[in-house]
């Protein structure tokens, strides 16, 4: 975004989305925002990424180790399918965390986090997490 600024602007917002995800190959990585790629089931084959503004007096706290973990080892964890009942938990709380951000509801995102589709099955590769 900052050579395309200082070149004048040349691509859109859309066509930096479509760069950015084929050199990243995750549309939500490349946004930072909610993304789908063609395997996640685009919109009549064209990437979309959609953003709202959430109130400034949030604080997002990232954590990162200080240890490498394998994106390749962690998704030889991942089950190749999933139940139903968390299938349908994991959209449930997908869509209330992005009605709480979307409405600025921000009370309404405690205790919204508790997945069932990734943490539980690569939590062994972070030590001592869960504990």
């Amino acid at each position: 975004m900052a050579l395309n600024r200082i070149a004048g602007e040349i691509l859109s917002r859309e066509q930096l989305l479509q760069l950015a995800t084929r050199l990243e190959h995750h549309p939500d990585n490349a946004s930072l925002q909610f993304s789908a790629l063609h395997r996640f089931g685009t919109v009549n084959g064209e990437i979309r990424s959609l953003r709202f503004d959430v109130p400034e007096e949030l604080r997002l706290v990232t954590l990162i180790p200080n240890f490498p973990i394998s994106t390749e080892a962690a998704r030889k964890l991942m089950p190749t399918q999933y139940n139903m009942a968390d299938a349908a938990h994991g959209l449930n709380r997908a869509a209330l965390i992005t009605a709480a951000f979307a409405s600025g509801s921000l009370e309404a995102l405690r205790g919204l986090f508790d997945d069932r589709i990734h943490q539980p099955y690569r939590e062994p590769l972070i030590p001592r997490c869960g504990k």
